[in-house]
């Protein structure tokens, strides 16, 4: 979900281990997966509703294979200092979606979403001065996801969704195309410090909460946003395992155990999700 892993030119000027300006080539594959996983997710959603979408787009399904590729091109001692980075991002984004919960209840998708991004932007600032290790960070993460997860507002009534239009999902994706390709090149264009905020924006996460908001309405955006809240410790997971046996048991080996920590915690966070959402009555919308 998030696209902290596809920076990849080292600059003396952004800390060690910190995600770098992205190549061309990971560019190119940001631009082709972000779209997709926004579409499934958005499907996901449309179909079962917030929290089954919100669950999905937790996934490392972009940021996974973006880390394969910044292994491939920079080395595993340089994809294992970054997944400390990763991690951190996390905390970051738990913030985006605490603040843009809160601010759902009184405004609408722009104004959320513009303050959640300046939390997001300011939190990663804040964020790129700290020096920690690879499992501190990750302690860092979960922790921030649990006090995320009991920061955010309660849903109590009956929220009836609205019936969604045909364009939607494929709009979705081509926002997120867009969105991907002038941040990467924005990154490139500002500076190494500048780079290392721009980069790292939850693309995906910002379409599917703007756009569920509009068409749903708010309640239906925070379940979605709790929902993945939920699910980032499964992507957490992920980067520990990547950024600790990177490397001692090499590429192949890392990822495989990597993802298959990942999808067990993930089952596990949906079991969790299941059974703890709220007993909200939702229509969920058809395509007109």
């Amino acid at each position: 979900m998030l696209d902290v892993v596809a920076l990849t030119e080292t600059a003396s000027a952004v800390p060690t281990g910190w995600p770098q300006p992205a190549t061309s080539w990971s560019v190119g594959v940001r631009v082709l997966l972000s779209p997709a996983l926004i579409g499934v997710a958005s499907a996901i959603t449309r179909r079962q509703g917030p929290e089954a979408g919100g669950w999905f787009a937790a996934l490392p399904l972009t940021s996974g294979p973006l880390a394969l590729v910044l292994t491939l091109e920079q080395g595993a001692p340089f994809a294992a200092q970054a997944s400390a980075g990763v991690l951190l991002a996390i905390v970051a984004l738990v913030a985006y979606a605490v603040v843009y919960a809160w601010s759902s209840l009184r405004t609408g998708w722009l104004a959320s979403s513009a303050v959640a991004c300046i939390t997001y932007l300011g939190g990663i600032w804040l964020l790129g001065h700290v020096r920690a290790s690879l499992v501190l960070t990750f302690v860092l993460a979960c922790g921030a996801v649990v006090v995320a997860h009991r920061s955010m507002p309660r849903e109590h009534g009956v929220h009836a969704a609205t019936h969604a239009p045909a364009w939607d999902i494929p709009v979705r994706m081509a926002v997120a195309a867009v969105l991907v390709w002038v941040v990467a090149h924005m990154a490139g264009a500002v500076g190494p410090r500048s780079s290392g905020l721009l980069a790292p924006f939850p693309v995906a996460v910002t379409i599917l909460s703007a756009f569920t908001h509009h068409h749903d309405g708010p309640a239906a955006a925070r379940r979605l946003l709790r929902s993945l809240l939920g699910g980032l410790v499964s992507f957490a997971v992920f980067f520990l395992v990547v950024g600790a046996l990177l490397p001692v048991a090499g590429t192949a080996r890392a990822f495989a155990t990597a993802t298959l920590g990942s999808l067990a915690t993930h089952a596990v966070a949906w079991r969790l999700v299941r059974d703890r959402r709220p007993h909200i009555a939702t229509q969920i919308p058809e395509y007109e």
